[in-house]
């Protein structure tokens, strides 16, 4: 039986063009420096079969694992943990003998599927409704929410399921959306979504479009300037459907490449300003069990992460297929499932220094928290432990282990401050390494002197009114954050590349909109258009900037 890395490595070969994403030049990433090195072998459940649906890549397999059925076609489907203890799955389907094949996607049903197991069987118990592409969340009073895309009569829209238990009834809704400016595409598609920490809801689209909304059903908002996935590999990549989620410590996004048939992964620190990470967060669809059998599907989709108490991501599933869209067909061998593969969990991190970490620092204090399963006094190999800016650990560089100090059943490392690799963009510690059994060992911390609830001010495109000789510019902006800003906050307008005007902006409590109203000195006609630029500047650094074409009004009564 192959080890556990030796397993993952297997998984590995076939990615290794596309893994090189974000890594400079003469850099090398090392185990766990990408999302993906956190998949771990699958546990069999019930003895892998050839007696089943599937091309030869497929079989045997499992068929206890995630969702499947040869009388239906599974594309999909998040998972929740109930106040039962027990999974749910929400994920679409479809009859597989429908004439139309895979392409009867989009008439697929919402089903409510339930395990003892987070890696399955799923059995379904009820049926929402109509559907495609959905997810499942809970707002912070407690309903429970399934997000649906629904086509009806030539039209297409997002929808949501909602009932106060996962036991239903279930009634159905439809979110109501701001563009702001036409941020995003109408009613994209394909949503993701977390829960902040005040009980309101961050959301993202299939096009990278970020949204907040109060409750997670009511009103959302699109902020930003544009997609937020990471730079194209190509000309021919295609990012979508991303994934989305909150730990505690940050936020964390895997969008899908359809074209490469990977995914790639990003963190953040309010949702709204990301930065992607090298490497790859899902290669090419291998699932590779405990006992070194694998099977490798056409292709991966509908990525979603299973999280844990904490939030932590512990398993991430997909929808895969065994043959191409095209090939499958109604009532033939080839079908659709949910795939299930567990994932190394990161340990509980607390770093004690006080004062912000620089390239001064000459010791960090990082306490490794003790849990059911893991003892960090005996499970943790030290000498391999690294600890820093992230930049710094996915290549092997970082802080190096001085010392260790019990505390109570935690363990304080002290590690060496020289190369931490820490500046003012970084707003998480990496822990990596491995454990004294020769595995993966990693972990997330919050980082001193960062300060990770803070407002986040949007603004819309200005409205220009000419004036006798000169213009009135007038700007709504609005705070998403989930603290009120204070008056330190500058907007600033460009018309035709010239500051025309700047202004303080007023305090805003959290999802308040006030208009900025401000002398324009240029001369302004009335139905002309302008090119113009609007910055929201916050402690000095441009939090917004977007370019927008107005056309100018009159300021007449």
């Amino acid at each position: 039986m192959l080890n556990r890395i030796g397993i993952i490595a297997l998984g590995l070969l076939c990615a290794s063009v596309q893994a090189q994403f974000g890594v400079p030049e003469g850099e090398t990433l090392v185990f766990g420096g990408q999302f993906m090195d956190r998949f771990e072998p699958v546990p069999i459940l019930s003895p892998l079969t050839s007696d089943t649906w599937g091309a030869d890549n497929v079989v045997p397999r499992d068929i206890s694992n995630g969702i499947e059925h040869p009388e239906w076609s599974y594309f999909g489907g998040k998972i929740i943990k109930g106040e039962d203890g027990k999974y749910h799955m929400f994920p679409a389907r479809w009859s597989e003998d429908n004439k139309r094949g895979h392409r009867a996607w989009m008439y697929s049903q919402i089903v409510h599927a339930v395990s003892e197991n987070p890696l399955g069987p799923y059995k379904v118990i009820e049926r929402l409704g109509p559907g495609v592409n959905p997810s499942v969340y809970q707002r912070a009073d407690g309903v429970y929410v399934v997000y649906a895309f629904i086509r009806t009569e030539g039209k297409a829209q997002n929808y949501y399921y909602r009932a106060k238990t996962l036991d239903g009834p279930w009634t159905i809704n439809t979110y109501e959306e701001d563009l702001r400016g036409a941020r995003c595409y109408a009613h994209a598609a394909n949503c993701a979504f977390a829960m902040r920490e005040d009980g309101s809801f961050l959301k993202v689209d299939k096009k990278g479009t970020m949204s907040f909304s109060k409750t997670g059903t009511t009103k959302w908002y699109a902020v930003g300037t544009g997609s937020v996935y990471p730079p194209r590999q190509d000309e021919t990549t295609k990012y979508e459907d991303p994934a989305l989620w909150y730990d505690g410590i940050q936020y964390h996004m895997i969008t899908h490449d359809y074209n490469h048939w990977e995914g790639f992964y990003l963190r953040s620190k309010d949702g709204v300003h990301w930065v992607s990470e090298p490497g790859l967060g899902y290669g090419r669809a291998k699932c590779i069990y405990e006992d070194g059998t694998e099977t490798e599907w056409w292709r991966y989709e509908r990525v979603m992460v299973l999280q844990d108490d904490l939030g932590r991501a512990m398993q991430i599933n997909f929808a895969a297929l065994d043959v191409d869209k095209d090939t499958e067909k109604g009532n033939d061998n080839h079908n659709s499932k949910n795939v299930c593969i567990p994932m190394t969990v990161g340990r509980q991190l607390e770093v004690l220094n006080t004062e912000a970490i620089t390239a001064d620092t000459r010791e960090i204090r990082v306490k490794v928290k003790a849990e059911d399963g893991f003892e960090p006094h005996k499970d943790m190999d030290l000498k391999s432990l690294r600890f820093g800016a992230a930049q710094e650990i996915n290549f092997g560089h970082g802080c190096q282990v001085i010392r260790t100090e019990k505390s109570g059943e935690d363990l304080v490392v002290f590690f060496d401050g020289k190369g931490n690799g820490f500046n003012p963009e970084n707003f998480a510690g990496k822990l990596l390494g491995k454990t004294t059994a020769g595995n993966l060992l990693f972990g997330w911390s919050h980082l001193p002197g960062v300060t990770y609830i803070e407002p986040i001010l949007s603004a819309i495109p200005p409205v220009l009114k000419a004036t006798d000789g000169g213009a009135l510019i007038e700007v709504d902006v609005s705070n998403f954050g989930q603290v009120a800003s204070d008056e330190t906050a500058v907007i600033e307008v460009y018309v035709d590349g010239v500051m025309r005007a700047s202004s303080s902006v007023p305090a805003l409590k959290p999802f308040e909109t006030k208009t900025v109203t401000v002398a324009g000195d240029f001369p302004c006609e009335v139905g002309a258009k302008y090119s113009v630029i609007t910055k929201l500047i916050v402690d000095q650094r441009v939090q917004e900037e977007f370019k927008s074409s107005v056309s100018a009004g009159c300021s007449c009564p």
